[in-house]
Parts: structure tokens; C-alpha cells; sequence
């Protein structure tokens, strides 16, 4: 502003110069250059006010947007904060984050801006035993928790020793530990696939179980041993010896399986994973790559329990994979498998108005009688779905949504047609149950879903 009065004078002053018109004339020309730069100082001013509130409205929105969940957590038997405590939490049974407590036993998550389908939370401290709570989609859409207060409890023990055929003690095995699951209300024991190792005795010992354990699920891994593809390959000891920390559990020495891959020209295939078993879904058979040369191997390798054969499948990049069974011995010879050129399989899911469904997945199921391949996609924005590199023959499918009922083993081979596959919407199923011998309704009882896989099989 003195800028601008010390330029106003200065017209004054040189317009003394000039006839009295001109000088009036320079006069009000300066007071306009005075007006003119006011309103555009004001205009600035209430510019930078309004960006100012603009960008606090911004941040309020955004942090409105992630909602924030303060978790505490505390000591069962003497109601004091736990600090340390790890604190995970999955987003639609996906891990997102995790951190530990504060010495008031505290910590606060923020969320993922928008609805979500499932929350949970698991706290976990060495000594006790961990604890997982969990939202649905309709709950959290009734009441979006602000706080959960965890109370721990102190844990109880178990161990045992690990030994080879020759009773030797084995040092570095993991012993992977998995509780049934067990819940009380919302909350559930949370160990599966707790990890602990042997030490150079053979021994291992795991103090977060519950006191009241009825049974517990072992599984065993060494790389130098025949590792355990699911939990119960090798048998456990008694409850009682596992809680005297007696129990001893035997690994034993396997095979080394060596093969070749390559394409119809005899070259080889550098990267294809070859892996084992019959049925990965929910196991931990091992897979590896080829090297340079198309070769890979296997060491320590045993048949698979369910088909008392081993079971390998390849996978590569523009190709149709390949599956052969081979027998597990002292006598196996390398195993080559020649790769064919990739099928194409495509089409497109859609809803019963035959409206595109985005975002659905696709996978490959089952395939010559074996889960052992391994491919899924979602859906484009269009409900398309294309696999460049299947085999020629029959592949069982699975797909689905969530607000649709799912498609399980679904045949398909390759077309040079696009397929056009519905999702059902899902089925309302209501009822009532009563006393068998009065009739009378009964008020509180619970009903249990299921999948009949066969006629001998339900889950």
C-alpha cells in the first residue's frame, strides 16, 4: 500500500508539470490505479482463504473417510495393559497391516476408506494366548466398531523332541502348530501355522496354548528331511506326552527327483514351474523353477499320502501344461516333459439379465482327475475372462461373486467361441424347527451350512 501511495504522489508531482486539466486528469488517474490494485489485493486474499478451507475441508473428508479403531489390550488375570502386543488386522481375509501395543496397552488402526465386507483383528504376545475377533459385512454396516478391548490370557505349554530313523535328534525342524478352531462369543483362539524350531537337542516347545486343549494339529518341515504336505502326515504323540513335553515325532529321509522340460523342438523351457501333489489347494507341497537348461529337481521328496504316488504338474509362459505320476524310489529316473503350444479359452460372466459381472473370479479347478494346476483371473469391466495357455483338454472351473451364488466344476475346452456363463443370484431358504415330540416350535436354535462334495463326503 505505501508502494502505491508513494506512486500516486509521484503522478501528483509529475502533473505539476502539465495544465491544470491534465493534472486533475492524472489526479483520478491514480486513485483508479489505487481502487484497481485494492480489489485485486481483497481478491487474493479471499482467494488463499477459500484454497485454505478448501484444503482443511480435504483433510477432514479424507480422514472422515478412513475410520480410525482403537484397540486395547490387557492382561486377563490382572486386568493391567499389555504393551508389546502385536496387533493385525485383514481387510476381506486379507492381511493389511499389523503393530504393537504402547505401554498403556494401546494402539489405533486406520481402516481402508469405504464399506467393507469383513474386518478382523488379531492380538498376539509371547506367553499368551492369541485372540482373533471379527465383523461381517451386515454388522459392520449396523454399527462400525470405534474400540476393542482384548483380554489375553496367560498361556499353558506343550513340546516334544524331533528325531530322525536312526533316533538321532534333528536340529532347525520347524513344528508347525494349528488349534482347532475355538471360539467363545465373537472371539477365537487364533494359532494356525504357529511356527516354532528344534533346538541342537531335537526339542521344541510352544507356550501360548490354552489350558483347556482337547486336540491340536501338527505339521513338520526340514529341508533335509520329508517335510509334511498337510497337518497329520506324520503321526503325533499323545496329549499328555506333548504337555510333558515327551512326545517324540520321526522324520525320514526322501528321494531326490530330477527332470527336463522343453517344447516340441526339443529346446528347453528356462522358468516353467514344475510342482508336486495332487491337490495344492490347502496343502504345502513344494514347486520349484527350471534353470536355463529346462532342468529341475526335487530333493527329499515322498510320495503323496492319498495316491501313494507323486503327482507333478508344469506351468509355463505360452504353454499348455502337462501332468505326469510317477513312483517314488530309489530307482525313479529323471522325468522330461515335452510342453504343446497354449489353448485359448475365453469368455464371459454375467448376471441373470445377461449384464456383465466385473470383478469375478475365475479358476481353474480340477484337471485329469487332480487340483493341481493353478490359474485364476478376475473378470474385466466387460465380465471377460481369456487363458492363452490351457490345455487341450477338459478343465473343471470355478467362479464367482459375492451377491451371487458360485459355479463349482464347470467343464470347459478350448473355443475359438466365447463363452457366456451366469452367476445365480443367491436363494433365500427358510424354515422352522420344532419339538419332535410335543410339535411345539423351538425359540433359540442355530442353523449350520454345508456342502455335500459327494455321497460319502459333507463338510
Amino acid at each position: 500500500m505505501k508502494a502505491l501511495a508513494e506512486g500516486f504522489e509521484g503522478v501528483g508531482v509529475f502533473s505539476s508539470n502539465f495544465p491544470q486539466a491534465m493534472r486533475v486528469k492524472w489526479r483520478w488517474t491514480g486513485v483508479l490505479v489505487v481502487l484497481i490494485s485494492l480489489a485485486f489485493l481483497l481478491s487474493v486474499a479471499k482467494a488463499d482463504q477459500s484454497a485454505t478451507t478448501q484444503e482443511t475441508k480435504s483433510t477432514d473428508q479424507v480422514a472422515a473417510e478412513k475410520p480410525i479403531l482403537r484397540v486395547q489390550v490387557l492382561d486377563k488375570k490382572t486386568q493391567k495393559p499389555l504393551a508389546g502386543v502385536n496387533v493385525e488386522w485383514r481387510i476381506s481375509c486379507q492381511p493389511l497391516g499389523s503393530q504393537p501395543t504402547d505401554a498403556d496397552g494401546k494402539t489405533d488402526i486406520t481402516l481402508p476408506a469405504g464399506p467393507l465386507n469383513y474386518l478382523s483383528i488379531k492380538a498376539g504376545k509371547a506367553g499368551f494366548v492369541p485372540i482373533r475377533v471379527s465383523w461381517n459385512k451386515e454388522e459392520l454396516q449396523k454399527s462400525f466398531p470405534k474400540d476393542y478391548t482384548f483380554s489375553l490370557t496367560p498361556g499353558t505349554s506343550i513340546g516334544g523332541v524331533i528325531r530322525n530313523e536312526k533316533g538321532e535328534p534333528i536340529e532347525g525342524a520347524t513344528i508347525f502348530i494349528l488349534v482347532p478352531t475355538s471360539c467363545s462369543e465373537k472371539e477365537c483362539i487364533a494359532i494356525s501355522d504357529y511356527p516354532v524350531r528344534t533346538d541342537a537337542q531335537g526339542k521344541w516347545r510352544c507356550d501360548i496354548l490354552p489350558a483347556e486343549l482337547d486336540d491340536i494339529w501338527l505339521r513338520l518341515a526340514h529341508p533335509d528331511y520329508v517335510s509334511d504336505v498337510s497337518y497329520g502326515a506324520t503321526p503325533k504323540p499323545s496329549m499328555e506326552s506333548l504337555r510333558d513335553m515327551t512326545g517324540v515325532m520321526v522324520m525320514k529321509k526322501g528321494f531326490t527327483i530330477t527332470g527336463r522340460v522343453v517344447d516340441k523342438a526339443g529346446k528347453p523351457i528356462a522358468n516353467a514351474q514344475v510342482s508336486q501333489g495332487s491337490d495344492r489347494w490347502g496343502t504345502h507341497f513344494p514347486d520349484t523353477r527350471t534353470n536355463a537348461e529346462g532342468e529341475f529337481e526335487f530333493k527329499n521328496v515322498g510320495p503323496d499320502m492319498r495316491q501313494n504316488k507323486l503327482v507333478l504338474t508344469v506351468q509355463a509362459a505360452g504353454y499348455a501344461p502337462d501332468l505326469k505320476e510317477i513312483n517314488v524310489d530309489k530307482d525313479t529316473k529323471p522325468v522330461e516333459f515335452v510342453l504343446e503350444p497354449g489353448r485359448t479359452i475365453k469368455g464371459r460372466i454375467v448376471d441373470p439379465d445377461g449384464k456383465p459381472v466385473v470383478g469375478a473370479f475365475m479358476s481353474a479347478d480340477t484337471w485329469r482327475g487332480h487340483r493341481s494346476i493353478e490359474w485364476r483371473v478376475n473378470t474385466d469391466s466387460e465380465g471377460r475372462f481369456c487363458w492363452k495357455e490351457a490345455p487341450a483338454d477338459e478343465v473343471l472351473f470355478s467362479m464367482g461373486k459375492e451377491g451371487f451364488m458360485s459355479i463349482r466344476r464347470k467343464a470347459l475346452t478350448p473355443s475359438d467361441d466365447e463363452y457366456i456363463l451366469t452367476l445365480p443370484l443367491p436363494l433365500t431358504i427358510k424354515g422352522s424347527v420344532t419339538d419332535s415330540k410335543t410339535g411345539q416350535p423351538i425359540d433359540e436354535f442355530k442353523v449350520i451350512q454345508g456342502i455335500e462334495w459327494d455321497s460319502k463326503q459333507k463338510h
